[in-house]
This record gives C-alpha cells, sequence and structure tokens, in this order.
C-alpha cells in the first residue's frame, strides 16, 4: 500500500527476497517505486473498496505498508476482508486516539502516568503547567505545543495548526530523555528489535534532529523498558506488524509513555503526501 519514497525501501527488499510485489498509489509523479514494483495500479489508497477490488482478482497472499498511519489503516483493512494475517482494523482505528490510549493502558504499573486532561481545545481550561499540548487524533507532531505557563494558551489556540474544536490532549510535561522504540509482533507476541535515543529541537514543537541507535542504556532499563513495550501492546490489543513507540525515561528509570503508532518509525506526514 502506497509507492512513495518512504514504501520504497519494501520494495526493494521484497525483490531482494524474490516476493512478487503489487503497488497501489493515486498517480502524481511521486509514486518512485512504481518501477521497482512487479506489478502497478494507479488506484488511490482512499478508494480502498477498489483496492480491495484489484487485490481480490489478484489473489494476494499478503498486505503491508511501511511509514505512513493512513497506509496502515487501509492495508489493515483490506488485509482483514481477505482473511489474511493482520492486526484488527479497529484496533488500529482506535490506536491513533491518543486518549484512547491513555484509557486502555492507564491500569499498567509497568508504566508511570502524567496528569492528562482530554477536550476540545476552546473549551479546556488548563489545571496544570508546564505541559504539552496535541491533538487526539494526529500524528507526525502536528500540533504539537508546549506551554510554560497558563499565559501561554490563549496564543496556542490562535496559532495551533488543529481546529479549536478539536479534541486536544493535555499532559503534563515530564523531563527525562526521549527514546523510540521499534518492534515486530506476531500473532500477539512482540519481539523488541530496537531501541533508539532521540535528538530533537526541543519545546515548543519538538522536531527531531537525529537518533542514537542503539540507545546508550543500563541492562536494568534496556529489560523494563521491553517488558513496558510489550504490555502496551498487548493492552491495546496490537497483534501483529511493525509498531513504533515513543517513550520518555527519567533520571530515575520511571517509564512514560509519548506516543503509539501502528507502524514501523518514518515521517508520516510526508508520507501521507504520498498516497
Amino acid at each position: 500500500m502506497g509507492a512513495g519514497k518512504w514504501q520504497l525501501p519494501l520494495y526493494l527488499k521484497a525483490r531482494e527476497m524474490g516476493i512478487e510485489t503489487h503497488g497501489f498509489a493515486y498517480e502524481d509523479g511521486n509514486e518512485v517505486a512504481r518501477d521497482v514494483a512487479d506489478h502497478f495500479y494507479p488506484i488511490s489508497l482512499a478508494d480502498k473498496e477498489a483496492v480491495l477490488a484489484q487485490c481480490r482478482e489478484i489473489g494476494v497472499d499478503g498486505v503491508v505498508t511501511c511509514a505512513s498511519d493512513f497506509a496502515t489503516e487501509i492495508a489493515c483493512w483490506v488485509a482483514e476482508q481477505l482473511g489474511l494475517n493482520t492486526n484488527a482494523y479497529d484496533t488500529v482505528r482506535h490506536i491513533h486516539d491518543k486518549a484512547w490510549v491513555r484509557e486502555q493502558t492507564k491500569d499498567l504499573t509497568s508504566i508511570a502516568h502524567p496528569k492528562t486532561v482530554t477536550g476540545p481545545l476552546d473549551t479546556l481550561s488548563l489545571p496544570f503547567v508546564p505541559c504539552v499540548i496535541k491533538p487526539v487524533h494526529g500524528f507526525g507532531k502536528r500540533g504539537v505545543w508546549f506551554i510554560h505557563s497558563f499565559e501561554e494558551f490563549d496564543d496556542v489556540k490562535n496559532h495551533a495548526d488543529f481546529q479549536v474544536n478539536e479534541n486536544a490532549l493535555v499532559e503534563q510535561f515530564i523531563v527525562g530523555k526521549e527514546y523510540s522504540v521499534e518492534s515486530l509482533s506476531f500473532h500477539g507476541k512482540h519481539y523488541v528489535v530496537q531501541i533508539t535515543e532521540k535528538m530533537s529541537d526541543g519545546a515548543p514543537h519538538f522536531v527531531e534532529l537525529g537518533h542514537h541507535q542503539p540507545a546508550e542504556l543500563t541492562e536494568t532499563c534496556r529489560t523494563k523498558i521491553i517488558k513496558t513495550i510489550q504490555d502496551i501492546l498487548t493492552a491495546v490489543g496490537y497483534t501483529n506488524g511493525a509498531s513504533h513507540i515513543e517513550i520518555k525515561v527519567t533520571d530515575d528509570e520511571a517509564i512514560y509513555l509519548i506516543d503509539l503508532n501502528p507502524r514501523g518509525g518514518g515521517d508520516s506526514r510526508a508520507a501521507f503526501d504520498q498516497l
């Protein structure tokens, strides 16, 4: 699903493994993987029924994508309709709701829980600062704001790149190092394959500038992170495929969940433009 530059490595790996590929993407000149695919279909992923019909005609054995939240939803829906190995479509859709993820993981003892408030941006009042405000439904760092003081909140309402009546999640800001954790799940078992220490430009938007792999961690902390990731994925009902989970670890090695993405790591905002 998708044929932009973010999906290109997947096509190349499939070719290396001798797997026949059928690519789907809107034809707008950005489908750079079309010449690598064995077969290409200029069908937008937004027309998922047309994608499904073509996949039925082909008789595909699997449906995959990478580095894109939107393409991941479509891949799961198509695979589920075909009875193939996948995550449940509803599960993936729910994971894109940050408030829902917080609710599903609220009883986990392996993670620490920041103070949170959820509601439409224009009706929210801030009970604590400093804090981070983000849209409940969002990806690729869209709409993330850091608030130092109560006075800054009006500025966010005026300049946030999401609608003021859109639900927002306000979370207590936690001081610590930020990491992303890549894992693969198969039939409900979760395998952490990499822990990455992230470098960002900090507040107010936390744009990623670089990464250190593997992260420099004590063995105790590494083991704790792996167990925590497995607990989170089980709590939300994630069963198959890659996941990209962002966490923060404090000096006393308390682990806080920042965000859960039902896909491999990548720039999902840029990937969305190529579908």
